[in-house]
């Protein structure tokens, strides 16, 4: 018995199993990607467009990605030679209120900010602690042991300070002991005073109906253990100054 294929179907099956083989790559498809129009506008012409674009036409038998972008291609094209796509009688003006100018965050935080003889209020809101809220950064406090408070959930850092004029900082932290609460630090350091004369400064953090009070160390920093994390978002900070210009 004569077991031999015939030399066309033996040709189509060594074409096969090389398209089976065939792994595209990335740069592949990005080849392949830019013959594509090309491809599509021969095949409409009526030519012998698999002959022309070979190493397309064997791409697009193994890569399905690439085949589905070629299909989706060739629709298009086949409606707009056949004067079949859609033509919009009004093209709608586009929605640009996002490109709205947003207010800065020191405006922000000064919106959120009460001044009154030898008193500064601060007054936490979503829209601030959103600008508070840092990048991910190992977090460190001079108050409590290393590893606990971790990560750092809040922080308004000097240099921001500086810039709105603020004469304190503020740092929070998550408390991994326990879930639902949380350490809140605020460092004071009113204009011409450094340390280790800022000691003594009273401040007051008030979290819903639960009041916390301290005075700064020498260091100038006052710092609250077993914050609501709940209430963090909205907190009210109150610093006592002895004078402030």
């Amino acid at each position: 018995m004569n077991t031999s294929i015939p030399g066309a179907e033996a040709n189509r099956l060594q074409a096969f199993i090389e398209i089976l083989n065939y792994t595209p790559d990335a740069a592949d498809c990005a080849l392949c990607q830019t013959q594509l129009d090309a491809y599509v506008q021969a095949q409409l012409a009526g030519t012998t467009y698999r002959t022309q674009f070979a190493w397309t036409a064997h791409h697009l038998d193994s890569c399905v990605p690439c085949a589905e972008a070629y299909a989706l291609l060739y629709e298009v094209a086949l409606a707009e030679a056949n004067g079949r796509l859609p033509h919009l009688a009004h093209i709608p003006a586009p929605d640009l209120s996002f490109l709205q100018a947003q207010p800065g965050w020191v405006a922000t935080l000064r919106a959120a900010l009460t001044a009154a003889p030898r008193r500064l209020v601060l007054q936490l809101n979503e829209a601030l602690a959103r600008l508070l809220a840092p990048a991910p950064a190992p977090a460190f406090t001079r108050a409590v042991e290393d590893g606990r408070y971790i990560p750092k959930l809040l922080e308004l850092t000097p240099d921001q300070a500086q810039e709105a004029a603020l004469p304190f900082t503020l740092t929070a932290y998550a408390d991994r002991q326990q879930p639902d609460r949380c350490l809140v630090e605020i460092s004071v350091q009113p204009p011409g005073q450094s340390w280790p004369n800022l000691g003594g400064y009273q401040v007051t953090v008030a979290a819903g109906e639960e009041t916390f009070t301290d005075e700064t160390d020498d260091w100038g920093t006052a710092v609250f253990l077993d914050i609501p994390l709940a209430k963090l978002n909205n907190l009210k900070i109150e610093v006592m100054f002895r004078n402030l210009d």
